[in-house]
């Protein structure tokens, strides 16, 4: 394998120095041996479990991260991308190889933890599937945030590897959360079992999305069918729970129905996080409206924006979730209200996506979309969050989906906002389109 993959081959003569092979089982050595003689075998353990956390989690983000963007600050990332070297192979290469330090710590971690813990398996287990996301997610934001912008900001490693520790963090706090059993779709599932699956899943989905993203770098056609995959999958997982929202209108409706809203809740918040990390390019975009036009479907299909995917399907499900409500017992009231919520969900995120392409179109700069996340912020969090105390309850489906003051004042304020919103990303477009001119 070494021989068939010369990006692993350089990163272990690059990151397997003498000194570290030396110096990292020693000090992993000392610091167990000294919480063994000091306080007990149990204690050492745990500090080997925390070295083993630390040195995936907080150490490997740090590292996957760094492989790519090293590259790019050090001119050399050109010179690999147009190597004859397979995506596949660079993808596992640098994402393996630009972290061996941490896995060969580990190894000697796991050897402590074996010896000093008498339940070894779960917690390395964990410790090592956790690690493995982290680093993946690293390596994979630190690519997707290089496409968006220039090429020399050293910021990216600091900003990729916040990522990655904050869904690892949310990731530990939803798996920790809750009793022994998983109820998905109707079958009781042990939690710890049901765990390590999804994060199986999640490794497997963000492994392809790095080397979706390593066939962009070196300039392998392609499309958006992976991001479908993905928006399916997650809709799916994610409508299996009976009920992942606490809210007295849905306890009013069948339960396929709170897993409907559930997967569209869901599909919505990828939405947000493709508008922000997909390149949206004018060209590109030019190009894929007039093929539409033209009813070339299949030349227009690689070049769909990620977002769209996932509105569209989204959509396709709030126009679909009225239908569930026939032969059931539940009452078409409560089926009205929550579908007149899910409408304006569909309009504030619009809307939002509006705003977002408006400020971010041609643009390869960080700081139009840092804008347009604080506009966003502004106007989804805190004017929300001020308005209640301030008594203006009856205004707040002016700015968040709310149906409890009927259909009316629900969407009315949310269609205009859109309309607003798509109205100013139109002069965007014009004006980009008279510079191409």
């Amino acid at each position: 394998m070494l021989e068939l993959n010369p990006e692993f081959r350089r990163n272990l003569w690059l990151e397997l120095t003498r000194q570290r092979l030396i110096v990292v089982p020693v000090i992993v050595g000392l610091v167990v041996a000294v919480s063994w003689l000091a306080v007990s075998k149990a204690r050492a353990g745990e500090i080997a479990l925390a070295a083993l956390w630390g040195l995936l989690t907080v150490w490997g983000s740090r590292l996957a991260a760094d492989a790519l963007v090293e590259e790019v600050v050090g001119r050399t990332w050109e010179n690999q991308r147009m190597t004859a070297l397979a995506p596949w192979s660079m993808t596992w290469g640098k994402l393996f190889g630009g972290t061996i330090v941490t896995w060969y710590g580990a190894l000697w971690c796991i050897a402590a933890i074996a010896l000093a813990s008498d339940h070894a398996a779960g917690q390395i287990a964990r410790a090592v599937l956790f690690g493995l996301l982290a680093q993946g997610v690293a390596l994979l934001f630190a690519m997707l945030v290089l496409q968006l912008h220039d090429r020399t900001i050293r910021a990216h490693v600091s900003l990729a590897q916040f990522a990655a520790l904050l869904v690892i963090l949310g990731a530990y706090q939803i798996g920790s959360d809750g009793g022994a059993i998983v109820t998905w779709y109707g079958f009781d599932i042990a939690r710890d079992w049901f765990g390590y699956l999804s994060l199986v899943a999640a490794i497997a989905w963000v492994t392809l999305g790095i080397h979706r993203s390593m066939r962009t770098e070196m300039l392998a056609p392609g499309g958006p069918g992976l991001w479908f995959g993905f928006v399916l999958f997650a809709a799916l997982y994610a409508g299996g729970f009976p009920r992942i929202v606490d809210s007295p209108v849905l306890i009013l409706i069948d339960t396929t129905q709170q897993q409907l809203v559930a997967s569209i809740l869901v599909l919505l918040g990828l939405t947000y996080g493709a508008a922000f990390l997909a390149p949206k390019r004018y060209a590109r975009l030019r190009q894929l409206l007039a093929l539409l036009r033209h009813g070339d479907w299949r030349a227009a299909w690689p070049l769909l924006p990620p977002w769209s995917v996932s509105f569209l399907l989204a959509a396709v499900l709030a126009c679909l979730f009225p239908l569930t409500a026939l032969g059931t017992a539940r009452p078409l009231e409560s089926t009205t209200t929550v579908a007149v919520f899910l409408a304006a969900c569909l309009l504030f995120a619009l809307r939002d996506l509006g705003l977002v392409l408006m400020l971010t179109l041609d643009e390869q700069r960080g700081r139009s979309h840092v804008t347009a996340l604080l506009y966003l912020v502004v106007l989804d969090g805190l004017l929300p969050l001020l308005f209640a105390p301030l008594g203006w309850s009856a205004a707040l489906p002016v700015l968040v989906p709310w149906s409890a003051e009927g259909p009316a004042l629900a969407l009315g304020p949310a269609a205009l906002q859109a309309v607003l919103a798509l109205w100013l990303l139109r002069l965007r477009w014009l004006r980009l389109s008279r510079t191409a001119m």
